[in-house]
């Protein structure tokens, strides 16, 4: 995962998962983290945070307030909810303190994801389920620069 542009309150990053690169766009409001934009197969560095922000279609809130146990949400196909906050979580890329669990339960296939939030850095860890196997990925390492 990498940071590519950071335009006043919108962040867009690529994921590279080994098999391909994917840019997403998140918009950050005071109540909000939603991903407002999401595109395979992207392997430049160009900058789509103007576009994505005049045609937030299709937002997926990925986190909402009150960040407080119980608290959830729906979006298209999928519900979210919060169901730990404060945990301690030892990773490959260290051990991170305050973190927040979200369950994601997918309607149509039935299956389950988790995802672990740090403060001030965003996902560590994320596990999938569905018909008898589990797939986690864990934070291995990050670099903060200017």
């Amino acid at each position: 995962r990498k940071i590519i542009h950071v335009e006043d309150n919108y962040l867009q990053l690529t994921d590279n998962n080994g098999g391909t690169i994917v840019t997403s766009i998140y918009e950050l409001t005071e109540t909000e983290l939603k991903k407002i934009y999401s595109q395979g197969e992207f392997y430049s560095e160009e900058n789509l945070i103007p576009e994505a922000k005049s045609s937030k279609d299709s937002a997926e809130v990925i986190i909402r307030t009150p960040l407080t146990t119980g608290n959830n949400w729906e979006n298209d196909g999928e519900r979210r909810e919060i169901v730990a906050v404060n945990q301690t979580l030892d990773l490959p890329a260290g051990t991170f303190y305050g973190v927040l669990q979200l369950k994601i339960h997918y309607k149509e296939s039935g299956a389950l994801a988790y995802e672990y939030y740090a403060p001030n850095l965003g996902l560590i860890k994320r596990e999938y389920e569905s018909d008898g196997f589990k797939v986690s990925s864990d934070l291995l390492s990050f670099s903060l620069r200017d």
